[in-house]
């Protein structure tokens, strides 16, 4: 998609509340009263910070005596802020004060 920020006179303007860890294509193009001039482009990555948003969570399946199956969703794109390399997925037996930790990779 393109944004259009807006039309500035000064040699500089932020850019601001932004999602963290895409890239972007930013674009420059000066114009005076007879029209605009050549475009200039640059691409710039903004660093990852943590997700801010949680996936959304399915009723688990219960598969057999043994086994319990858990899905979600993904985390939405302006809350993930970076790529998702995996999930932590933790389970209490109730009344045990060890939670159970299994980690999986991002698909």
């Amino acid at each position: 998609s393109l944004y259009i920020v807006n039309t500035v006179t000064s040699l500089s303007t932020d850019i601001r509340n932004l999602p963290s860890g895409l890239e972007y294509t930013l674009s420059i193009q000066p114009e005076n009263i007879l029209g605009k001039g050549i475009e200039k482009n640059v691409s710039v990555m903004l660093n990852e910070t943590f997700p801010s948003g949680s996936p959304k969570l399915y009723p688990p399946v219960v598969l057999n005596s043994t086994s319990i199956r858990v899905k979600w969703d993904e985390v939405e794109c302006t809350q993930r802020n970076g790529i998702i390399t995996g999930y932590i997925i933790q389970y209490n037996i109730i009344n045990d004060s060890n939670p159970k930790k299994v980690t999986t990779d991002a698909e």
